[in-house]
């Protein structure tokens, strides 16, 4: 009878230590990702070369975490399958990455005109969340020219702020910080990544460009309207294509920071530096 008693204790004790170590894991996961809810998108399952032609059973559903992910994905559906099918590949992409809307040729999406650019791939409730927002750039400011459709930037704002309890006009100082992270370039001047390879020519041809087109939602159209109001100056920095990282803490930039820090981000660098194997 006691080794049946301990026998149904040491059950007990395995099931209570399993439903707490599961707890434990879902508590932890939800501190790390937070609301960041998990989708099925589309990726190809080779490395295609432009002017390859896709078939229904190059692509597959891969499950990623929805932020960071970007709106120039497909949704893994029956729907965006059909769409792809039979259409050629216009950039290069490798084995196991996600399908974007600018390697593929699909002039269909501008039947209702650019209008239909914004949120390509997405379902039609997630597309009414974005908006399209033309933001003067120089060449300095846009990477030396080199954004293009469908890149992906974080935008940067300078821009001149009173100081507390400033009587003056003058009693100001210059901020520097990060506005917005990952966001998608729909346009770059009037060429823009669903157009066909003909108007894509035609635009390329006009050489540079003054505007970038984001993909944005309407409160961060507002502030990026604010800035430029306020004579401030927005700087994109390019992302690699598959880089989804999003800086949680990133500081504002004064004099007085500069000051305090750049010592320290020195350091930091040439770590990071000595880390990757180049020195």
């Amino acid at each position: 009878m006691q080794q049946k008693m301990i026998l149904i204790g040491a059950v007990v004790f395995a099931i209570l230590a399993f439903w707490l170590s599961a707890r434990y894991m879902a508590n932890q996961k939800k501190k790390l990702y937070g609301d960041n809810r998990q989708v099925k998108v589309l990726a190809v399952a080779h490395d295609f070369q432009p002017g390859t032609v896709l078939q229904a059973t190059d692509i597959g559903g891969v499950t990623r975490f929805e932020r960071g992910l970007g709106s120039d994905v497909f949704l893994a559906n029956k729907e965006n399958v059909a769409l792809l099918e039979n259409k050629r590949i216009i950039q290069r992409i490798g084995r196991g990455d996600v399908l974007r809307w600018h390697h593929v040729d699909i002039p269909q999406f501008n039947r209702g005109g650019f209008a239909d650019s914004i949120g390509v791939g997405m379902s039609t409730k997630e597309k009414d969340l974005y908006r399209a927002i033309a933001v003067p750039v120089s060449v300095e400011s846009a990477v030396a020219g080199l954004i293009k459709p469908n890149d992906r930037v974080d935008v940067i704002g300078t821009y001149i702020k009173p100081l507390p309890g400033a009587e003056s006009r003058a009693d100001t100082e210059t901020v520097t910080r990060t506005m917005l992270q990952n966001v998608t370039v729909l346009a770059t001047g009037q060429e823009y990544a669903t157009a066909t390879q003909a108007e894509r020519q035609n635009y390329r041809r006009g050489g540079s460009y003054s505007t970038c087109t984001l993909q944005v939602t309407p409160r961060e159209a507002e502030l990026l309207v604010f800035i430029q109001q306020a004579k401030g100056k927005l700087t994109f920095t390019l992302r690699r294509p598959n880089n989804l990282d999003f800086e949680q803490e990133l500081p504002r930039v004064n004099f007085e920071h500069l000051d305090a820090e750049l010592q320290q981000l020195n350091e930091e660098r040439q770590n990071m530096i000595q880390k990757a194997g180049r020195f």
